[in-house]
């Protein structure tokens, strides 16, 4: 496989051992270069993809390619101003390429201009109406909505056969997303079942126990022994739980309060668990010293971007965290851990109608929902017995129906106190792009509680899915 179609398939450490072995072979090409820098910057942090691109001579800058490679950097280390003018130069110089698109794209969107990206979302439409991604975004900050010409273009191309199943697939969940917003909740499910029935992804449900089970056992069983050291990590707040559960929200929350800085779904984290698998942490924590714990610790910090070095209160919402709690506590024994929860019938129909990365393969059928929702369950039943009060339960529904008294009970639990800041969450510069990203600036609505049921029927399998217990004795 291609590192252009693993990359397209976000299979990323396919791609990027594909361009490395490429580059092995043509050193200082710099398309190849340009393009590993983008991939290392979004998953081993800025300082490795700034790395990579320093093999390339200063007379390539002016590349288009190297243009959007600087400006990804830029993103990564918070600088969002700079990384939209670089990519507008980037773009002037004849690069207007899909990624220049989709990059646009998801900078403007996380500042709040919303209209503007939709522009660029229209323009890659307008050169190739055969991409589901501008449809699918379109959709996520409302501008793809029936009676416009981009709804009617997808409308017409989501049974046709000649285009990629995978296109279609997310022709499908957009027109689902654009349906349910107009209150079409019967045409809205059909899509979305449609969009996922065509999405390939395979999801393993005994490997995801295995994992799961090895993960919390190990470092479990190491933490039950081990002298901590409360101020390490003391700064960091985690924020953790489900996809659409929530999480942004709470995370928006916290980053409102003046000394708090938001990471978003930030990828220092995700570092360290790579580094613990490759040595063989998960399968015996205990010949690991606690030396080697703060070394992964200093990969974290050097993973960091530059805006968030400094700050007194970083808030790192990288959910899958939930399943290696006990890492996180080795590395971080004084980090405040942050769990949203939100009725996992929502919780699994909201994911139902978005399209993921191979990341998320259990989200596209009711049946791996409730599978992987299930390990979810067990994960934090098991962590709240390890750690006790050191996990805050945040609950959606609770933070929906009472949003100061929450967000109160919220910041006291980190050790904050009440600031009125945080209840203008919406007024936040998000530093990450999430599905979630235009929902969190349009403030709380009840509508959400409780959407599964209107679909209550076609959600059966997935309610007695959820229904069943199979882990009783999972640890």
């Amino acid at each position: 496989m291609s590192a252009l179609i693993a990359n397209r398939l976000a299979n990323w450490q396919l791609a990027k051992a594909d361009l490395r072995a490429f580059l092995g072979r043509n050193p200082g090409n710099v398309p190849a270069t340009a393009l590993l820098t983008r991939l290392v910057a979004a998953d081993e942090g800025p300082a490795a993809g700034e790395a990579v691109l320093a093999a390339l001579p200063p007379d390539t800058s002016s590349d288009p390619e190297v243009m959007l490679a600087q400006a990804t950097l830029l993103e990564a280390q918070g600088h969002v101003d700079a990384a939209i003018a670089k990519t507008k130069a980037a773009d002037a110089a004849n690069n207007s390429s899909e990624v220049t698109c989709l990059f646009m794209f998801r900078l403007l969107t996380r500042q709040g201009h919303f209209e503007e990206a939709a522009g660029w979302l229209e323009r890659l439409t307008s050169a190739d109406p055969n991409i589901g991604t501008p449809y699918l975004l379109a959709s996520k900050i409302r501008t793809f909505k029936p009676g416009t010409p981009m709804f009617a273009s997808a409308l017409a191309r989501a049974d046709d056969p000649s285009i990629a199943q995978s296109e279609r697939a997310q022709l499908h969940l957009a027109l689902g997303a654009a349906y349910r917003a107009a209150k079409e909740h019967e045409k809205s499910f059909h899509h979305f079942s449609t969009g996922n029935a065509l999405v390939d992804r395979i999801y393993l449900p005994a490997e995801a126990e295995r994992e799961f089970r090895d993960r919390m056992r190990v470092t479990g069983t190491e933490l039950e022994g081990r002298e901590t050291d409360r101020r390490k990590g003391s700064n960091l707040i985690f924020v953790v739980g489900m996809p659409r559960s929530g999480s942004t929200l709470a995370a928006q929350i916290l980053a409102a309060y003046p000394r708090v800085t938001s990471i978003g779904e930030s990828n220092a984290f995700s570092i360290c668990i790579a580094a613990a698998t490759e040595v063989g942490v998960f399968e015996a924590a205990n010949d690991f010293g606690p030396e080697f714990f703060s070394g992964l610790a200093e990969r974290y910090i050097e993973a960091l971007p530059d805006f968030a070095r400094d700050a007194d209160i970083i808030v790192d919402k990288a959910l899958f965290k939930f399943s290696n709690l006990g890492l996180l506590s080795l590395i971080f024994p004084g980090a405040q851990i942050v769990h949203s929860a939100r009725d996992l019938r929502d919780t699994c129909f909201s994911l139902f109608c978005q399209y993921f990365d191979s990341a998320h393969s259990y989200a596209y059928r009711q049946d791996t929902l409730a599978h992987f929702s299930h390990l979810y369950e067990k994960a934090m039943t098991y962590w709240n017995a390890q750690f006790g009060d050191r996990i805050y339960p945040l609950s959606y529904e609770a933070m929906i129906a009472d949003t100061e008294g929450e967000t109160r009970r919220l910041l006291d639990a980190v050790g904050l106190g009440f600031h009125p800041d945080c209840l203008n969450f919406r007024e936040t510069e998000g530093n990450s792009w999430t599905a979630s990203v235009y929902q969190v600036r349009q403030g709380l609505y009840a509508s959400s509680v409780g959407a599964w049921k209107r679909h209550e029927a076609e959600l059966q399998p997935l309610s007695e899915g959820l229904k069943n217990k199979p882990f009783q004795d999972f640890t």
